[in-house]
C-alpha cells in the first residue's frame, strides 16, 4: 500500500490494485458490502454521465466520467473475483479475443474496405458466434433494462434485416389487419 501512496501518477494496474485494497481485509466498509446488484444503477449512471460530457463537448468532464465508468468495471471485476468467478484480466481477454475476431480486415484476410462492409462482416461474425439464431431469439437477447427509445431503436434494427420494416404508418396497419385476419 505505501507503494501506492507515494506515486504522483496512477496507471491502470495501480486502480486494480486500489479497488482490491479497498474491498480486501482492513479496506473500506462500503467498498466490502458492495454488489454487482447495489451498484447496478450506479453503473448505468456513469455511462449516462460519459454520454453527456461527450453531447457537451467536454473533454475534461468526459476524462473524468471516463473514470467512473471505468472504476465501475474493475470493481465489478473485483467483486467477481472475490467471489471466485473471474478477474479483470479474463475481462480484457475476452474482449481483446472478441475484437481480433470481429476485425479479419485488420488482423485476418478479409478485405472490407469500407465502414458499411466493415458492419456487415460484424454482423456475420456476431450471428455465427450465436450459431445464427432466429430473429425472436435474437430479440430476447436485447437488454431489458435499456432505456425505452434505445431498446425500440435496437429492435427496429433487427427487425429491419429480415425485412420487417415499413415506409409508413398505412403499411403498418395493412400488417396488423394481415396479421388479425390470420388469427
Amino acid at each position: 500500500m505505501k507503494t501506492i501512496l507515494s506515486k504522483t501518477t496512477y496507471t491502470f494496474d495501480d486502480l486494480v490494485e486500489v479497488i482490491n485494497i479497498l474491498r480486501g481485509d482492513g479496506g473500506c466498509p462500503w467498498d466490502r458490502e458492495q454488489t454487482h446488484d447495489s451498484l447496478k444503477m450506479d453503473t448505468i449512471e456513469e455511462a449516462y454521465e460519459v454520454l453527456d460530457a461527450i453531447n457537451n463537448k467536454d473533454d475534461a468532464n468526459l476524462k473524468e466520467e471516463l473514470g467512473d465508468l471505468l472504476l465501475h468495471v474493475v470493481f465489478h471485476a473485483q467483486i467477481a473475483t472475490d467471489e471466485g468467478k473471474y478477474n479483470i484480466d479474463d475481462v480484457a481477454c475476452g474482449i481483446v479475443t472478441k475484437l481480433i475476431r470481429r476485425h479479419p480486415h485488420v488482423f485476418g484476410v478479409d478485405p472490407a474496405k469500407t465502414s458499411d462492409e466493415v458492419l456487415v462482416n460484424w454482423e456475420v461474425i456476431k450471428s455465427e458466434e450465436k450459431q445464427n439464431p432466429a430473429l425472436s431469439v435474437e430479440m430476447t437477447h436485447i437488454p431489458k433494462a435499456l432505456p425505452a427509445l434505445i431498446r425500440a431503436r435496437k429492435v427496429q434494427k433487427k427487425a429491419a434485416k429480415v425485412d420487417f420494416d415499413f415506409e409508413d404508418h398505412e403499411q403498418v396497419f395493412e400488417k396488423i389487419y394481415e396479421e388479425l385476419e390470420e388469427l
